[in-house]
């Protein structure tokens, strides 16, 4: 599965995508997973609002009629941006961040 700095360049570089239609979930340590726009990510590590990326669990992509969809999950193994995924969560095995397999139901 491709990173979220792979992401992160597709969406800033690839004028197939449109950025400011993308939504950052990301783990603050103390509050649990917040979210920002990915316009708004601040990549620069001498930033004193910077957050490692090791720390985003998901992108999404804001859709024409509002909705939010998924494009991008760390946990479930989905990639919808570069298709390097499991692609969906039904999947019967879903790798867990520590490499180990999680059985779903």
């Amino acid at each position: 599965m491709r990173s979220a700095q792979d992401v992160l360049s597709r969406l800033q570089w690839d004028s197939d995508h449109d950025m400011t239609r993308y939504t950052i979930g990301y783990l603050e340590r103390f509050d649990g997973i917040k979210e920002m726009p990915a316009s708004s990510w601040i990549a620069e590590s001498t930033e004193e609002d910077w957050i490692p990326q090791h720390r985003i669990k998901y992108f999404k992509r804001t859709l024409d009629n509002g909705e939010r969809e998924m494009v991008w999950d760390r946990e479930k193994r989905i990639d919808k941006i570069f298709g390097s995924g499991l692609g969906s969560a039904d999947e019967a095995d879903v790798r867990s961040e520590d490499g180990g397999v999680r059985l779903t139901s």
